[in-house]
Formats: structure tokens, C-alpha cells, sequence
């Protein structure tokens, strides 16, 4: 038995706003995953709460906020601010630094090339020191090029890029991949209501010797039409920057 759900949206004004009711209804389904991951893992109440403290106090980060802003924001002094920022590096920022800054340059790179500057600007709260040297380490494994100009701007060298996934962090930036991607595609259905973006879930059976025949698709098929399609929109300006995430997961691996 097949079950297909989707996530239609409906037309109306780009960037609608929620009213309260809708825009809780929408952050409590978005948290829902975090819970129940927590509730397997035994983390307390007030764990998870300084978690989601961190992640919102990151996000204002990365939007280009200052401290003062964000407190004001939040409702806190420069003491919590302070005390936020520390724990934001010690904890998340610094593992970051080794393993998922460098897929956070080629993130930006593929939308279009870009110069030293405009990835610093970007890729806040991270140094321009850090950005330098993650954006060599690419070059070195051939993963960016320059482009040639007046100006030293850089692209990724290839449309595919296959990052590893072995170490841990480097897991756990894929992840950071993923979410990010549920995050646009959550914006384009429920605010946005933009009618290129895609929502489907499939519930569906497959027997044991078949599951392999999933893995055989994507790299077969999708992945064939997934590269022609890139080297198609090359060159044309209008072509929007597609992100595209694959999940699949038995039940019982609950």
C-alpha cells in the first residue's frame, strides 16, 4: 500500500504573513523532530531549551545582527549575550570550523561566483581568517577554481560535489545540509507560497531484496538527469539555484 501526502500551496501575496495561531502551528511541527530526539536521547527539559536558545542566538548571528541588536531582540542583557556568543563557539562554531565552513563556501559559490569579501559578509559570525583557509583547503582539493577577471572572484570547479560523510562532523554538517533545506522548502510552501517548490511524503512497502533497488534509482537515474539539468540552466541568469534533499528510512528503524 502506497500513501503519497503533499504540501500545496495556495496563491496569494509573496511573503504573507502568519497570523500567531498559524505561525505557532507552523514552528511547534518544525520543533516536533527535535523533541522526539531528545526524548530518545534522555536530554532534560532544560537542555533543550538551551539548545534552542543557541540555535535562535546563531541564526540572529548569521542574519548579520549585532550583539546589541540581538539582545534587544531577545530581551537580554550584554552579560547573556556574552555568556551565548562563548557557548555558541565553544560548543558548535569551532567544530564547524574543520569540517562544515568549507560546505557552507561551496553552498554560496554555487549560486554564483563570488570574491573573498562578499564570502566573509556572508558566512558571519565566522572570520575572515576562517573563510581564507577554508576556501583553501578547496582550492587545494580542486573543488574551486578562480575565475578570471579584474577582480579574484571563485566557483566551484564541478556542478557535482560529493562531500564525505565518514567523520562525525562531517555527518553532522550534512545534517546541518538537510535541515537548511527543510527550512527553504518550509518558507517557499507556508510563506512564500511559491508554486516551484516541492513537498511530497510517500509511505510505501518494498521487500528486503528490493530496498538496494532505491540506491540503484538515484545514482542510475536521478542523479544522470539531475547533472544534465545543471549543465542546461549554465549560463542563463534566470536559472534559480534548486535545492534538492533524499531521505529514505524503514519504520522499524524508530
Amino acid at each position: 500500500m502506497t500513501t503519497e501526502t503533499e504540501q500545496r500551496p495556495q496563491p496569494t501575496a509573496p511573503d504573507a504573513p502568519l497570523d500567531g495561531a498559524a505561525l505557532k502551528q507552523l514552528l511547534f511541527a518544525c520543533l516536533r523532530p527535535a523533541a522526539r530526539l531528545a526524548d530518545a536521547l534522555g536530554l532534560s527539559l532544560a537542555e533543550l531549551q538551551k539548545l534552542v536558545e543557541l540555535a535562535y542566538f546563531q541564526r540572529a548571528l548569521a542574519a548579520g545582527r549585532k550583539k546589541g541588536e540581538i539582545g534587544a531582540q531577545f530581551g537580554i542583557g550584554a552579560t547573556k549575550a556574552a555568556e551565548l556568543s562563548r557557548e555558541l563557539h565553544q560548543h558548535f562554531l569551532d567544530a564547524e570550523r574543520g569540517h562544515g565552513l568549507g560546505r557552507q563556501v561551496l553552498s554560496l559559490l554555487w549560486a554564483s561566483p563570488l570574491t573573498l569579501r562578499q564570502m566573509v559578509k556572508e558566512l558571519e559570525p565566522f572570520s575572515e581568517h576562517d573563510v581564507q583557509q577554508a576556501l583553501t583547503q578547496l582550492l587545494a582539493e580542486e573543488r574551486v577554481r578562480p575565475v578570471s577577471g579584474r577582480t579574484a572572484r571563485y566557483a566551484p570547479s564541478r556542478s557535482i560535489q560529493r562531500l564525505s560523510i565518514v567523520p562525525w562532523m562531517a555527518r553532522v554538517d550534512g545534517l546541518n545540509t538537510l535541515m537548511d533545506h527543510v527550512s527553504l522548502a518550509l518558507r517557499a510552501q507556508f510563506v512564500r507560497r511559491d508554486d516551484r517548490a516541492l513537498v511530497r511524503n510517500i509511505t510505501f512497502q518494498v521487500a528486503a531484496e528490493d530496498v538496494a533497488s532505491l540506491h540503484t534509482f538515484y545514482e542510475a537515474q536521478l542523479m544522470p538527469l539531475i547533472e544534465a539539468l545543471d549543465a542546461r540552466a549554465a549560463g542563463k541568469p534566470d536559472a534559480p539555484t534548486i535545492r534538492l534533499s533524499i531521505l529514505w528510512a524503514p519504520e522499524d528503524a524508530e
